[in-house]
């Protein structure tokens, strides 16, 4: 008796209320330096004092994200490490960044304020 070969399903159909995952093209890249310079243009601070903050503020959340720590910042969001790896150049954390629409429109916001103090 010969064999019926079936058709493999397809892909399912994505239901139409599904969250929509938006590609990401080539972004800039913030480096330490710009980021003091736009904390010191929204906070007002000396950029000596805000590089101090800054520099202490990214060893705390390194730390933390190196020991498996969930990190809920607002408005940066909500940080889990998914999976983590060593290699000998350095370790490779997999993370997980949500943030919420409250989150964008605080970003928004910075935003209008950086414009306005560029102007």
């Amino acid at each position: 008796m010969p064999i019926k070969k079936t058709a493999k399903a397809g892909p399912k159909p994505v239901a139409s209320d599904a969250p929509v995952i938006e590609e990401v093209g080539e972004t800039a890249t913030l480096r330490l330096k710009d980021l003091i310079d736009k904390v010191v243009v929204i906070s007002g601070a000396k950029k000596k004092d805000a590089k101090s903050v800054v520099d202490a503020m990214l060893r705390v959340l390194g730390d933390a994200l190196a020991a498996g720590e969930n990190l809920i910042l607002p408005p940066l969001g909500r940080l889990h490490v998914n999976r983590t790896k060593q290699l000998v150049s350095g370790d490779v954390m997999i993370v997980k960044l949500k943030r919420t629409d409250a989150g964008k429109g605080r970003a928004k916001a910075r935003q209008e304020t950086l414009a306005a103090h560029k102007e």
